[in-house]
């Protein structure tokens, strides 16, 4: 009797086994992500998938938006629904991510807020020149920590989170040779409405200067086109040689305050951002 148990038992797994290797991945998972009810101001596209025991892996996925630019791109994105999710409507969430993308790593939930859907992400170590180096002129380098959460519902997005870069440098061509943005360190506080980003706050040091910043980037499909209206503090260190410090002096902004800070407004563009008088 055991024999045939075994048996019996042996028969189902091969026959299990068999019939999820022919089956069509690519279409099953891209029927289950339409049924999951993405936003309609996204698409997910990948290049191969393979399930897993409760979990789908996507190859070179994209988040897109319907016009084709590029919300985020992940060499490796492994998505884990939950049964009661499709028990109660049939979409799955709450999803469990996990990405490899920018040389880093990326993990995140996408689950039911209200009538639409919440994204709770968090990211270390991503690599800022593999993430936003192709849509822009000058590439930034150093890495990214942080955490993020999005609201999409109603035809809106809002956000909030927090950005924290190491060993960052930019140096757009619109800002001076001698005025390069680099960082040590940096943390950016934000929140988002629509298509206009809050920078609440934004703290940043090095060896020659230490800046705050606040004020609103107005995004666009193309990043680079991304509109500036930032008000800057810049203060010189000690360590800033005097060519630097000179060029600080000689830019359009206010009057230097006690510590020898100036006041400066960042406008134009993400791709070609300039200096003028507050």
């Amino acid at each position: 009797m055991r024999r045939a148990l075994a048996g019996i038992v042996v028969a189902v797994v091969i026959f299990v086994v068999t019939v999820v290797a022919l089956l069509p991945t690519d279409r099953l998972v891209r029927l289950g992500i339409a049924r999951a009810g993405l936003p309609p101001t996204m698409d997910l596209e990948f290049t191969g998938a393979e399930l897993g025991w409760w979990s789908v892996t996507l190859r070179d996925a994209r988040l897109e938006r319907p016009s084709g630019h590029a919300l985020l791109e992940a060499e490796r994105l492994r998505i884990r629904p939950s049964l009661m999710g499709w028990l109660r409507d049939g979409t799955g969430r709450p999803w469990h991510v996990d990405a490899t993308l920018c040389s880093g790593h990326a993990h995140g939930v996408v689950e039911r807020h209200g009538d639409g859907t919440r994204i709770r992400a968090g990211w270390s170590t991503l690599d800022l020149a593999a993430c936003v180096g192709p849509a822009m002129d000058a590439a930034p380098t150093g890495s990214t920590d942080g955490e993020a959460t999005l609201e999409i519902g109603g035809g809106s997005l809002t956000g909030h989170g927090t950005l924290h870069l190491t060993d960052a440098a930019w140096q757009p061509a619109g800002l001076p040779r001698h005025l390069p943005i680099a960082a040590d360190r940096a943390t950016l506080d934000w929140h988002l409405a629509t298509d206009r980003l809050h920078v609440d706050h934004l703290e940043l040091g090095n060896r020659e200067l230490t800046a705050t910043a606040e004020g609103v980037v107005t995004l666009a499909p193309v990043a680079r086109d991304a509109g500036l209206d930032l008000m800057l503090h810049i203060v010189p260190q000690p360590g800033m040689p005097q060519a630097h410090l000179d060029g600080l002096r000689s830019l359009p902004g206010s009057a230097p305050d006690r510590d020898g800070g100036r006041r400066f407004r960042l406008a134009g563009t993400l791709g070609t951002p300039y200096l003028a008088r507050p």
